[in-house]
């Protein structure tokens, strides 16, 4: 409320206090895939991330979902962070509204940092911890648990077999059109150490492609020495306050920001993501992204 009344206050503060977080973006990205099989030629993703459902969907959410049924797409990916420092309110509201996102080829998901029993992120030395309340620039300087052996929300598990969304955690399963495959893997969050690689890519079919799905972009360098063509992330929200000095403060790597990136052999696509933990964003809109796969030209 007082956070609010303020932006209310300076014409500054309006637009991204209460307009720009609710600008949904559509973004169209065309992706060339090597050995794409002709059956998957203009096979079409939206990539959607880091929802971050606080009581009831909110205007951004809204219109995500209107996209989504207007695209059509042939599946959707999300990436992580379902809610916001692993409180979950509202679930059956949650439930309802995740439930309305059909695709004809099946809907995916993996875990994000907020998604866990407990939320984690990094502390002032920049390593991972376990944080009890809601994340605010002090408590970077104080001591936390580190994570160990932490498991996905309990009850969002629960809730999102309820759902379309199949959760991929560390693993690998295979679209499958006209006799050929695409491969999909889903990865753990990687502040959590949550990444289990060997595991995760176990029942990858090595004569297909494919796409890799994690929420923090930093787990792509860990994926050198292991299959995939496109990594999908989130997590940075494309640096939610997007001018210089202070976009890339909470960042590890300054150039996993947003947008398709090269990794190596791999491309690596970081979505500024739908919602937030913090209400407010400057030169950063919310996007979801149509991704249409076509074979290497």
């Amino acid at each position: 409320m007082i956070v609010n009344t303020l932006a209310a206050l300076s014409l500054i503060g309006i637009w991204p206090r209460f307009l720009e977080p609710s600008w949904l973006e559509t973004s169209r990205l065309p992706i060339h895939l090597p050995q794409l099989p002709k059956a998957f030629e203009g096979f079409t993703c939206l990539h959607l991330s880091d929802l971050h459902f606080a009581s009831k969907p909110s205007l951004v959410l809204r219109r995500t979902l209107q996209q989504a049924k207007k695209l059509k797409p042939d599946c959707i990916l999300f990436t992580g962070d379902f809610l916001c420092y692993a409180q979950l309110h509202q679930p059956e509201v949650l439930q309802q509204f995740l439930a309305e996102f059909k695709a004809p080829y099946g809907c995916f998901a993996v875990l994000g940092n907020h998604d866990y029993n407990s939320y984690v992120s990094l502390d002032s030395r920049g390593q991972s911890v376990v944080l009890d309340k809601k994340l605010s620039l002090l408590s970077r300087f104080k001591n936390h648990r580190s994570p160990s052996n932490l498991s996905g929300h309990t009850k969002l598990l629960e809730l999102l077999q309820k759902t379309s969304f199949q959760l991929l955690h560390n693993e690998t399963i295979q679209i499958t059109k006209a006799g050929s495959f695409l491969n999909i893997a889903g990865l753990g969050d990687f502040f959590a150490r949550d990444v289990h690689l060997d595991k995760a890519f176990k029942n990858w079919i090595a004569d297909f492609p494919g796409l890799v799905l994690c929420h923090n972009p930093v787990t792509a360098k860990l994926l050198e020495e292991y299959p995939g063509d496109l990594i999908l992330s989130g997590h940075t929200h494309g640096s939610q306050f997007n001018i210089p000095l202070i976009r890339d403060l909470l960042l590890q790597d300054k150039r996993l920001r947003r947008g398709l990136i090269p990794i190596g052999h791999k491309k690596l696509f970081i979505s500024r993501g739908i919602g937030s933990h913090i209400h407010f964003r400057l030169f950063s809109r919310p996007e979801i992204t149509l991704i249409t796969l076509h074979g290497q030209s």
